[in-house]
């Protein structure tokens, strides 16, 4: 089931809970609407294939200066360096890391800035930057997955809210969450590193 599918057929169970009188069940289902809105927007711009493909780069990087005989201190440190490098449009370094031949672009709507300004407060925080890194890194590469299960929950909440008076539709919320979860776990899977 597409993204665009499963929006759509939450608005209509939303319209249709809160003319019935479930307001509190529909706005909870306006909010995953809005979300998951926001997820297919990230997608067409690039923000979920940037993350992919700039936490494959970081594995890269990392297993690549680990082979060299760097210790992982050093070896995040140095990918660091490239990654801000490449953040500031010296590409040429960072796109070795990748696994395929597409060239890496700036991330739309401030999401380089974003986990350059994460991996700051975590290093300001007290984190070392050996734990700082790769952690801001995973965050932001799961961010995606991560919205896509909340919704999916937050969809089978209300399915058991409604499955007594409405099993039918109930049992369309559950299909769709279902099918967010599979999506997330696809989404999650690709940005796993390669088993070399």
């Amino acid at each position: 089931m597409e993204l665009s599918d499963i929006i759509k057929d939450i608005v209509l169970i939303a319209n249709g809970l809160d003319a019935r009188g479930n307001q509190p069940q529909a706005v909870a289902l306006d909010k995953v609407a809005s979300d998951l809105s926001m997820v297919k927007t990230a997608q067409y711009m690039g923000i979920q294939g940037v993350a992919v493909r700039n936490s494959r780069c970081w594995q890269g990087c990392f297993r690549h200066k680990r082979a060299q005989g760097m210790r992982p201190q050093e070896a995040w440190s140095e990918c660091h360096s490239e990654y801000v490098s490449a953040v500031s449009g010296n590409v040429k370094t960072w796109n070795k890391y990748a696994s395929s031949g597409a060239s890496w672009e700036r991330e739309p709507m401030g999401g380089d800035f974003n986990l350059q300004t994460i991996i700051e407060a975590k290093v300001s925080s007290g984190t070392p930057s050996g734990i700082a890194i790769p952690e801001a890194v995973a965050e932001h590469a799961m961010a995606i997955p991560d919205r896509m299960v909340r919704c999916s929950n937050e969809m089978g909440k209300v399915a058991s809210f409604i499955q007594s008076k409405d099993p039918a539709t109930s049992g369309r919320l559950r299909v769709a969450a279902s099918c967010l979860r599979d999506e997330a776990w696809e989404i999650t899977k690709a940005s796993l590193p390669d088993e070399a």
